[in-house]
């Protein structure tokens, strides 16, 4: 088995991990997405419907926070992009 560093999580593993957190709404949204929220950019079906069917595209690596991973996915036929990222506490949070 790869050791991982400290921090960094394996792609499959976040992959699931952010499915299971949304599934479970365990999880943080940012004050960014609360104010696109709020505008009526965007809703939080929206973000429910992209994490649950889209897939990590990018991996931002910030040493020494913690990486974010860009999720692409669809609400309907509207494609939606989503920044997660997970909390020393392990909460996945909704940044964007």
């Amino acid at each position: 088995m790869k050791k991982i560093k400290k921090g960094y999580m394996e792609h499959q593993e976040a992959a699931l991990k952010i499915v299971n957190s949304m599934k479970d709404n365990d999880f943080i949204v940012s004050e960014h997405i609360v104010r696109f929220i709020m505008a009526g950019k965007i809703t939080v079906r929206m973000i429910n419907d992209a994490v649950l069917s889209g897939r990590i595209i990018e991996v931002h690596r910030h040493p020494p926070r913690a990486n974010s991973f860009l999720v692409a996915g669809f609400s309907g036929e509207k494609p939606v992009h989503v920044v997660c990222s997970f909390n020393n506490a392990g909460y996945m949070i909704l940044v964007f």
